[in-house]
């Protein structure tokens, strides 16, 4: 049986159409069909079908694979494709030969019809569900070909003919539609019976291998020999026998002389949906540029994070969602998250789905500055922040055609394993032995290695640690200044570490990975590998990086602090504190900053006015910024009330909640504990401030961090020498 598309007329074609005969036409209808899909893949970033192979338009695998979507899935898919929310109804009156279902007022798309069964009403996922189960077909192979024939997911004002014949089985382009074929479940199992058939050995008059195959059903358009590689790709040509010629697959999505479309129009719309439908056979061999593997997470040019909502993303300025990298044999990257679901890229869509082993959960991931695109390795697909409002708060991020714009660039954040390092204390790096990382002949000059050595705690042997905004840690030797810095930024095992000049390369970044004992592996930014001793016992023995080997002693370290030193920065600003605290609180008008840092004050963000304004840590701008001057009041229990002056509401902990983490906001005044706060002033007169709730939680600053925009928070008092829990007050008023 040669089957071919149903001719029915394109709702998108020329009103005057609709009115012709279905047996009319039928040779014209072939040329016709492309119109169909042009209202659906007509697109601003127009997609190309240059890479259409005739002989290789589907793999087998592709066609086979059932665990794309589930029930519920293709329900998603439908909905978030039609919603069914069109209201010109008038125009069904114009068309009296055909039949349409209209409830409230508006059409009835696919999304929300029903098709009676052995008494039941079935919906259309639940029926493309069933087909794709019991007859081993992928369902979105059956998206595309309804979609294809009758335009069926995407019409807004579909009519009873298209649901009739909405797979075109059994019509045939020289005959009337076969009714025992009639109707929507009808049509679309026994279209996937067809291709399981063909898929399992059966009948099919285009088999793999040589087959002469026409441009067109006007036999004199002529036509091609093309060789068939797979049975997929066979059971499309016994569905619809026909390959578009030159023309119209340059000419997509249009028309052509002696075109025809069919085969040309799956291909494209499967690409468009879901990816690349041969993708187990030609995917793209582009790989990502080198990144950890580990946690992350994934923030804007403007420093808003993603976020899992409903297994979708979107930007939030105070909380981003971890996500996990892991690097594939073909060199991109799973993204996975929290519940280990895969970010899956559909259509321009994306979302964290089970794992289906395709090519739309691979991404590639290229480095642009400081920032990376992330591309889905089916097509040319990137992730990307809808509109390109990458500072709106709430926004949604979805994929689209590459611009290079802000909207695809992103900052890998990695995740900071839970540590104690302070950037203005000095360490020594110790191996389990009490061999210590040693500068050597404690050198200042470029490209001075590093050894182990006898641990003395001298000169040779400190270092800081510096946070870089990325997730990763600048470190340097104390008295050179310099970087402990990757030679050449060199791929290979065995490569040297040495000082070099501060150039914020991935040469000078490093990763402490912690293990459950406390001691560290130190990773390198650019390749993946770890600090290694060599022989542990040995003096003299130069440091180089090796793979990571979780057996191996010789790559463990111990952060220690170096007991012996002050540094000059620490007296200094012992000294400052001596002349700058105050002894007790009074009431007035205070800016209150970090103890670490006097320069970074409690800020309302973006200077809100409004209930549940947010509180972050921000740069001073004088004495004179409203969102940054507060007005603190004594209450007759000992309590402190401290409201913004720009709105005069009140520091509140969300919900009252003395969890740690709770969010520090500004709301109406109250009287309740949430709004209330102990104010504490320590040995070293910085002041604790501390929740009438529960006085063992403080005011606290997120992670430790003195970035503009770092959240304020409340956790649990770490005691004097937490510097996230400890503030200045000056009185400006």
């Amino acid at each position: 049986m040669r089957i071919q598309t149903v001719k029915v007329i394109p709702k998108n074609t020329k009103t005057t159409f609709r009115h012709l005969p279905l047996l009319v036409f039928a040779f014209f209808m072939v040329f016709s069909l492309s119109f169909l899909l042009v209202k659906n893949l007509k697109k601003s970033n127009a997609l190309s079908v240059s890479d259409f192979h005739a002989g290789n338009i589907i793999s087998d695998y592709t066609m086979s694979n059932t665990s794309t979507m589930n029930e519920s899935q293709i329900q998603e898919f439908l909905t978030k494709k039609n919603p069914c929310g069109d209201t010109n109804i008038w125009r069904a009156n114009q068309y009296s030969g055909y039949k349409y279902h209209i409830e409230n007022g508006k059409f009835v798309c696919l999304s929300q019809e029903t098709f009676e069964y052995n008494g039941t009403k079935q919906t259309a996922a639940q029926v493309i569900y069933e087909a794709a189960r019991d007859y081993r077909i992928n369902p979105q192979v059956l998206l595309v070909l309804i979609e294809k024939e009758q335009s069926l997911v995407s019409d807004t004002w579909p009519n009873s003919i298209q649901y009739r014949s909405a797979t075109g089985f059994g019509c045939p382009d020289t005959a009337e539609c076969d009714s025992k074929y009639y109707g929507f479940r009808n049509q679309v199992r026994h279209a996937a019976k067809l291709f399981r058939d063909v898929l399992d050995g059966g009948y099919t008059n285009y088999p793999v291998g040589q087959n002469f195959i026409y441009y067109n059903p006007n036999f004199a358009c002529g036509g091609s020999q093309v060789y068939i590689e797979n049975l997929a790709t066979s059971a499309l040509y016994r569905y619809t026998p026909y390959q578009p010629n030159a023309a119209a697959v340059a000419n997509y999505p249009g028309t052509s002389y002696c075109g025809a479309y069919g085969n040309r129009n799956f291909y494209a719309l499967f690409i468009r949906w879901f990816g690349d439908p041969t993708a187990t056979v030609r995917i793209s061999q582009e790989k990502s540029d080198f990144i950890n593997d580990g946690e992350y997470y994934i923030k804007t040019t403007k420093g808003l994070f993603l976020k899992n909502q409903n297994k979708e993303l979107i930007l939030d300025q105070l909380n981003g969602t971890e996500i996990k990298l892991q690097k594939n044999n073909s060199g991109r990257y799973f993204i996975l998250n929290q519940e280990n679901l895969y970010l899956t890229n559909s259509d321009y869509n994306v979302k964290f789905q089970d794992f289906s082993n395709y090519c739309n959960q691979e991404w590639i991931l290229k480095k642009q500055d400081n920032y990376y695109s992330l591309n889905t390795a089916c097509n040319e697909f990137y992730l990307d922040v809808r509109d390109g409002n990458v500072d709106r708060n709430g926004n949604s991020v979805w994929s689209y055609s590459h611009n290079s714009t802000d909207s695809q660039k992103f900052k890998l954040v990695r995740k900071k394993e839970a540590n104690n390092i302070d950037e203005d204390t000095v360490y020594n790096l110790v191996t389990p032995d009490n061999k210590a990382i040693d500068i050597v002949n404690i050198g200042v000059e470029n490209g001075t290695e590093l050894q182990t050595y006898i641990n003395a705690q001298n000169e040779a042997q400190r270092f800081r640690f510096k946070e870089t905004d990325d997730g990763y840690y600048q470190i340097t030797g104390v008295k050179s200044g310099k970087a402990v810095d990757l030679r050449n930024a060199s791929l290979a095992d065995g490569s040297s570490i040495q000082l070099y000049d501060i150039n914020n390369s991935c040469a000078q970044k490093w990763f402490l990975k912690k293990t459950t004992e406390g001691d560290y592996r130190i990773q390198s930014a650019c390749s993946g590998m770890v600090f290694d001793s060599g022989k542990a016992n040995t003096d003299g023995e130069r440091i180089k990086v090796y793979p990571e080997d979780l057996n191996k002693k010789t790559q463990l370290w111990k952060i220690q602090k170096d007991e012996k030193i002050i540094t000059e920065n620490q007296k200094t600003a012992n000294e400052t504190l001596k002349n700058n605290v105050i002894n007790d609180i009074q009431n007035g008008t205070y800016i209150i900053s970090s103890f670490s840092n006097k320069e970074k004050v409690l800020d309302v963000m973006y200077a809100g006015t409004v209930n549940m304004a947010n509180i972050s840590l921000y740069q001073k701008w004088g004495n004179n910024n409203m969102a940054q001057m507060w007005k603190v009041e004594k209450d007759s229990t000992g309590f402190y009330r401290m409201s913004n002056l720009i709105s005069g509401r009140s520091m509140d902990v969300y919900s009252g909640s003395m969890r740690d983490r709770t969010n520090i906001w500004l709301y109406d005044s109250n009287n309740t504990c949430a709004q209330k706060w102990k104010l504490m002033i320590n040995n070293d007169k910085s002041v604790s401030i501390l929740s009438a709730c529960d006085e063992k939680m403080s005011l606290d600053i997120d992670d430790t961090k003195i970035e503009n925009g770092t959240n304020i928070q409340l956790y649990q008092k770490w005691g004097e020498n937490n510097i996230a829990q400890k503030w200045y007050f000056e009185k400006v008023q």
